[in-house]
């Protein structure tokens, strides 16, 4: 043995007697962290505050954080009045309106989340400088402070902080200064706690005096301390302090009494207190100026817990020290350290770290890796094979361990020197280790390494054994399977039809796996094929698991195993997880498209519930296969993705081991199927076009017309490992379903139409376990002034008024114009009337002048003739005076008349007036003006000469609904009486009688004159 190797184990016997003597079992306690690199102003963390609607705020050495689990926004001090006073956060509270109040070293801020400002108060009444290091609301909603400069009370009347004196007389504090972390509101109410300079103090609200040492001599809590580090005890009425002279944590009441007295002397010696938390498990959180950290269990005996920074474990807290903590809904905590902050999950955490690599100095020098791990099933203790050539021996109970160096092995039958164990195998007493050259036994009692074999059969190299039973072994080299009767020595030998596979391959047997329920022994057979043994069949058989070809594929089969159900899971280097299930004979490949994390699988176990554990380097796949859904998590160290490879085995426990590069992580799926603890998800930024809008409770938001492309920032604060889950996301008449967040959960809406919208956001677990509430909010983008409805309505109501107003004067004008139309139709009417009249009395004078000259003239000459003349004569006039009441005659009865009329005329013109008539007498019933034909005959007549020689020859006959008055033209030199009014008349007065218009036509030889016939009497409205 070289000298490294004595001082090795004496080393390894050192740490032996040390792990001996522990008598606590060790919490596991796994940290994640939040740093600069993550969004956070500063690392140095002051304090934590939850609002009432979920988002923390995070105060730090430069500047204070609002965050939502995923985005941080950062406030700062600038030149604007309305930001902090100064960066140096160091305690927050919320008001009963929920602003958010804060200390600094230079004042106390009150930020309005609403108008998102910050007001400022640097000075109390007096005038006198404020430094805050801690500052609380209490249930009355009054708002307190207390620093380095003294305790201060806010007054809202004045707008300013005073300084809090005590009521009683000759009363002063002999040092104004107060701890952080020293101020408290008693549960009761009644007063306020405070930790300075000279000593506890409880401020009594209502008689306005201090209670200390010098007024509560006798009192177990206040005589004689120097305490620090206060805080509110999960037990009601209680609060909880450090008393830096006895070193103990104080549990103490209202009245002084002390209930509690836990002594951390001996665990973290001569350390003063600066922070003191109690979560909801009542578990103390306590952090010291030595600087060191502790977690304490004290409700079944007292347990401290050291929790030390580790520059080498991630999973460690990432410093020494803390200034706060907070606890999350999910159970997490939340440590505020210079370095950052550290959180972790004590009720939640599934697994713990085994860091041989702090166990084993020697090892971690050589940078190993472990090869392959196993649980003795006889004693649960720990077998590990390294790539040093070195296996450890290890009780993970206990912390002890040995080392072996193989190395040190005989050689075998085919003169090999054992190689890197890569499996192990129990036997009794025995351990078998199986390598690349062959197998051989060691024997704890002896220490001692032996090569196994098959008696006879020495060129039998073992690749890998099962035992069956207290006599089968079956063993397999890389091209055959043997079966050896131990106890009898009888071996039988079974190989595969062909040597070579039809892929070119040659069979590599190893990793033998039974199937009770099938009775098959299953094995990996080359890189990318299996084989299995049918003991019923006796049949060693080559199996291709998927009709792919798999040779073209890169990577390989990394190991075997089978479920209670008898399914094979094989993780696939380079392609992902498969599965096997013989009963169906249905093979399944599941990549990260189906929810892996990293197609990269180096090693699969299945645990007691028959999930699938996958490991690829320091990623994790949980596959839950009744629900067929993935939880995923990345390991807090080892992130180098090559030069290792992940083994794993399930334990006797119902735990899976696995190896990372050189340590071991112990996972424990009972707590992976525990209830997810259920988390809210938080909306925390609205982004309107280039400006920011904070999101508080607002249910409704009202954007401007061209404020149409938004974008929403969300998270939740469930931790991503415990409590793992999904934000899903839709918008109202744009996302018809819910919609998976990324990874930086936001969303972008662009040109969004004037309208209404409700936005969604709902968080689910990623078990499918819980679904939270919705947290809605309705956004409506107003429309131009033109597309508003009240616009629209007003311009139909303006129209309508306009259109009224118009259509009023409208029907004004026109019953104006109607009125006049009305008149001038009357004035019309009455003027065609009179001139009707005046035509119907146009014959009485003119007519009875050359009647009564015609008849003085037959009186002489012939009496006879002259009394017939004045018959007729009489007949005219009777017609005349009969026809004048009446506005229109039937034709025949005009006709009539014109006989009479021209037979009188005749007396006079005798052969010099010729008078035709050609109407039928079917056109006797129709209408016409009285003594239209006889106007016309005589108008013929007047301008007319009437010769015998040239007779004056008159014509009246129907012509197309019309009575048509024509006479051959022998116009006279002179008319005397003539005033040219005559058929103008005539035409006003057919005009208001007929639509059909009377018709003149005047050519070189004859004068026609056409008149409608009419069929009613009436003269035109």
């Amino acid at each position: 043995m070289t000298l490294r190797h004595l001082l090795f184990f004496a080393q390894v016997l050192f740490i032996s007697a040390i792990m001996d003597a522990q008598s606590q079992p060790q919490a596991d306690l796994i940290f994640r962290h939040l740093s600069e690199s993550d969004g956070l102003s500063q690392n140095t963390i002051n304090c934590f505050l939850q609002d009432r609607n979920g988002m923390l705020w995070i105060g730090t050495y430069s500047g204070l954080n609002r965050y939502d689990g995923i985005h941080f926004k950062v406030f700062k001090q600038t030149k604007d009045t309305l930001s902090l006073p100064q960066n140096t956060v160091h305690d927050l509270c919320e008001d009963l309106l929920g602003n958010i109040w804060g200390g600094t070293e230079e004042g106390v801020f009150c930020y309005s989340p609403s108008l998102n400002h910050f007001k400022n108060y640097k000075k109390t009444v007096s005038g006198s400088k404020i430094k805050a290091g801690s500052i609380l609301c209490d249930r009355e909603g009054n708002i307190w402070a207390a620093g380095s400069l003294g305790f201060l009370k806010f007054d809202p009347v004045q707008d300013k902080f005073y300084s809090v004196q005590s009521k009683e007389p000759n009363y002063a504090f002999k040092n104004p200064s107060f701890f952080k972390n020293g101020m408290v509101d008693d549960p009761s109410g009644d007063g306020i706690w405070l930790c300075s300079r000279s000593g506890l103090l409880f401020y009594e609200k209502k008689t306005g005096r201090f209670i200390q040492a010098s007024n509560q001599v006798n009192s177990p809590v206040f005589s004689d301390h120097n305490m620090s580090a206060l805080t509110i005890a999960v037990e009601a009425g209680r609060i909880w302090g450090f008393d830096n002279k006895t070193q103990e944590i104080l549990q103490f009441d209202r009245h002084g009494q002390v209930y509690r007295r836990i002594s951390v002397a001996n665990a973290l010696p001569n350390a003063p207190g600066a922070t003191l938390f109690e979560d909801r498990e009542q578990r103390l959180w306590f952090s010291s100026w030595h600087p060191s950290i502790a977690m304490i269990q004290y409700r079944d005996g007292v347990n401290i817990q050291r929790l030390k920074h580790d520059p080498a474990n991630s999973a460690a807290p990432i410093g020494d020290f803390f200034w706060n903590v907070w606890q999350n809904t999910d159970g997490s905590i939340w440590l505020g350290t210079p370095e950052g902050i550290s959180i972790c999950n004590p009720n939640r955490s599934f697994y713990k770290i085994h860091r041989l690599s702090a166990l084993l100095p020697e090892l971690l020098q050589h940078d190993y890796a472990i090869n392959a791990i196993a649980e003795n099933p006889q004693d649960g203790s720990w077998w590990i094979a390294t790539d040093e050539f070195e296996i450890i021996h290890y009780w993970p109970k206990t912390g002890q361990f040995q080392i072996y160096d193989t190395q040190k092995a005989p050689f075998n039958a085919l003169k090999l020197q054992m190689g890197h164990v890569y499996n192990f195998r129990f036997l009794g007493e025995k351990v078998v280790l199986i390598t690349g050259n062959g197998a051989w036994t060691l024997l704890e009692k002896t220490k001692r390494f032996e090569p196994f074999e098959v008696p006879k059969k020495p060129d039998f190299k073992i690749r890998d054994v099962l035992f069956m039973g207290d006599s089968v072994r079956w063993c397999v080299d890389n091209t055959h399977i043997l079966r050896w009767e131990w106890k009898t020595g009888k071996t039988q030998l079974f190989g595969f039809e062909q040597d070579t596979f039809p892929d070119g391959q040659k069979p590599n047997l190893y990793n033998l796996r039974f199937d009770p329920t099938r009775q098959r022994i299953w094995m990996i057979a080359t890189d990318k094929m299996l084989a299995y043994f049918d003991l019923n069949g006796q049949k060693l058989t080559p199996f291709l698991l998927s009709k792919e070809d798999l040779t073209e594929r890169i990577g390989g089969f990394m190991g075997l195993t089978l479920d209670q159900s008898g399914k094979l899971w094989i993780p696939f280097k380079g392609q992902g997880l498969y599965s096997y299930n013989p009963l169906k004979q249905l093979a399944t490949l599941r990549r990260e498209a189906d929810g892996l994390a990293y197609e990269n699988m180096l090693s699969v176990s299945v645990d007691n519930k028959e999930r699938v554990w996958c490991g690829s380097y320091n990623k994790i796949s949980v596959f839950e296969p009744h629900e067929n859904w993935f939880y995923n998590f990345n390991m807090p160290a080892h992130y180098r993705s090559a030069g290792y490879v992940n083994r794993s085995t399930p334990l006797a426990n119902g735990h899976i081991l696995f190896s990372f590069d050189s340590d071991l992580v112990e996972f424990f799926p009972e707590k992976i199927g525990t209830q997810s603890a259920p988390t809210t998800p938080l909306l925390s930024l609205l982004q309107i076009g280039n400006t920011q809008q904070l999101l508080t409770n607002e249910n409704l938001v009202t954007l401007a017309p061209d404020e149409n492309t938004i974008g929403f920032q969300f998270g939740t604060l469930a931790d991503p490992v415990f409590s793992p889950s999904d934000l899903f996301y839709r918008l109202d008449g744009i996302n018809t379903q819910w919609v998976a967040a990324n990874s930086t959960p936001e969303v972008v809406y662009t040109n969004l139409t004037p309208g209404t919208y409700q936005f969604h956001l709902i968080a689910k677990s990623k078990d499918g376990q819980y679904s939270s509430p919705e947290r809605a909010i309705k956004l409506v983008i107003s429309r131009k002034i033109y597309q508003q409805w009240w616009f629209r309505i007003g311009v139909l109501l303006l129209t309508g008024l306009l259109g009224f107003l118009f259509y009023r004067r409208l029907k004004y004008e026109k019953m104006k114009l109607t009125k006049l139309e009305r008149r001038a139709e009357s004035l019309e009417k009455e003027k065609a009337l009179v001139l009707y009249e005046n035509l119907k009395q146009h014959l009485n004078p003119h007519f009875l002048f050359n009647s009564l000259t015609s008849l003085s003239s037959l009186i002489r000459i012939n009496p006879l003739m002259a009394s017939d003349f004045l018959d007729k004569m009489s007949r005219v006039y009777r017609y005349i005076l009969r026809s004048r009441e009446q506005e229109t005659v039937p034709l025949g009865q005009e006709l009539n008349f014109v006989k009479l009329y021209v037979a009188l005329q005749k007396t006079r013109f005798e052969e010099g007036l010729i008078v035709n008539i050609d109407i039928s007498e079917d056109y006797y019933d129709r209408k016409i003006a009285p003594v239209t034909l006889q106007n016309l005959v005589e108008n013929a007549i007047k301008h007319n000469s009437t010769d015998i020689d040239d007779p004056l020859v008159i014509e009246l006959s129907i012509e197309e609904e019309y009575l048509t008055v024509r006479n051959n033209l022998r116009k006279r030199a002179f008319v005397e009486t003539s005033n040219k009014q005559g058929l103008q008349n005539m035409t006003a007065l057919y005009s208001y009688l007929s639509e059909r218009p009377l018709v003149i036509i005047e050519d070189e030889d004859f004068f026609i004159v056409k008149v409608p016939l009419l069929t009613t009497l009436s003269i035109l409205p």
